[in-house]
């Protein structure tokens, strides 16, 4: 009896931990993207990516430390260049030139950039 319980606590906590790894998805504006691309925690990691288009839906993931945060943009509101299918595979997403990455980003005095596209 003890032993089933132990089995089962441990298959819970399991099923806890898995859960809160997975990485959430906002659903946000494009004006809100535009903001949040400028926005960074560690400048020497700060990464964004365009993950593909899925179910009318644009996704980005922005790595900085402490974590990976992923967003997603209605495809209606944000005309997107050179569309490719969503992927979780890292190796397939698109390096976006924004924020840190962006050559002209510690030159520019002008954070209002657009998005590419729109």
């Amino acid at each position: 009896m003890i032993r089933s319980f132990l089995n089962l606590f441990a298959t819970l906590c399991i099923a806890v931990i898995l859960s809160a790894c997975k990485t959430q998805v906002s659903t946000v504006t494009p004006s809100e993207l535009e903001v949040m691309k400028h926005h960074y925690q560690e400048p020497k990691l700060s990464t964004w990516y365009y993950m593909g288009t899925r179910d009318g839906y644009h996704y980005f993931s922005h790595m900085d430390l402490p974590r990976e945060k992923r967003y997603r943009i209605a495809e209606a509101s944000l005309k997107w260049p050179g569309i490719v299918p969503y992927t979780t595979d890292q190796s397939k997403w698109v390096l976006l030139q924004w924020g840190v990455q962006d050559p002209n980003f510690f030159h520019d005095t002008n954070f209002s950039r657009t998005l590419p596209g729109s």
